[in-house]
């Protein structure tokens, strides 16, 4: 079983420029949470998951 994991997002803006962030590391009883940006016209992609072992 896996110790912790991160949220992974693809961002996307208005331009079609594309750019990864990741969420802190959690346990798996917490939750991992990101933004793209603050900027209203930049948006969510893909929503993903990166676990460690």
């Amino acid at each position: 079983m896996f110790d912790k994991f991160r949220a992974k997002l693809t961002c996307i803006d208005p331009h079609g420029k594309q750019w990864i962030v990741l969420g802190p590391w959690k346990k798996n009883t917490e939750t991992s949470r990101q933004k793209c940006s603050s900027d209203t016209q930049v948006g969510v992609l893909k929503v993903g998951v990166i676990f460690s072992a």
